[in-house]
């Protein structure tokens, strides 16, 4: 199809695309007042060798701690070891995790960065707590061989926020998708139509 044609689709339909535009303006407003309000603790640990100096140097150069630790938290047994901590239900959706509001990541080869979410601020604080422990115990695992090391949080306080919600992305994006299915709506439309 070629420009004009599209020009001819728009100046055809523009009224119902209009419509559909804001129809989807008001969805993504009213999603935007009735979702929840969220809540999210972060927070780092500073994985570090120990022991003797020549093991420092050694397995500070041969190994990335913090590959190690997020691979660990995302087998079976971590997943079964937190899940019996939470004593709750929660489901495991392979390739995200735990639940979509949990994030953990590496900041370098020593530091991994760990963010829960949750609908409450009390809640989050206490999963934060519940994984960081849970990561921290469960990193005693790879302690083999030359492999000695330590685990700590680099501060001690834990650091909670409310999630901002921005109104005018939420308005762009009802009135984007709003745009964009009407628009292919009434291209395939009159592609079937010949």
């Amino acid at each position: 199809m070629e420009y004009v044609e599209l020009h001819l689709l728009l100046k055809k339909n523009y009224i119902k695309i209009i419509v559909s535009s804001l129809l989807g303006f008001a969805v993504s407003l009213s999603y935007f007042f009735i979702s929840a309000e969220s809540y999210i603790t972060e927070g780092t640990l500073y994985i570090y060798p120990t022991n003797s100096f020549s093991q420092k140097q050694e397995v500070a150069s041969d190994m990335n701690f913090a590959r190690n630790i997020i691979g660990l938290s995302e087998s079976p047994e971590f997943r079964d070891f937190i899940l019996s901590k939470m004593g709750t239900e929660v489901s495991y959706v392979p390739m995200i995790g735990l639940s979509v509001g949990t994030k953990i990541k590496e900041v370098t080869p020593n530091l991994i960065s760990l963010s829960i979410k949750d609908d409450s601020k009390d809640r989050s604080q206490k999963k934060f707590i519940t994984y960081r422990d849970s990561l921290i115990e469960f990193g005693q695992k790879l302690k083999k061989g030359n492999s000695n090391f330590e685990i700590e949080p680099l501060d001690s306080n834990l650091l909670s926020y409310k999630s901002q919600k921005n109104i005018y992305l939420f308005s762009i994006v009802g009135l984007f998708i709003g745009f964009a299915i009407s628009f292919i709506y009434y291209y395939l439309r009159k592609v079937n139509q010949g």
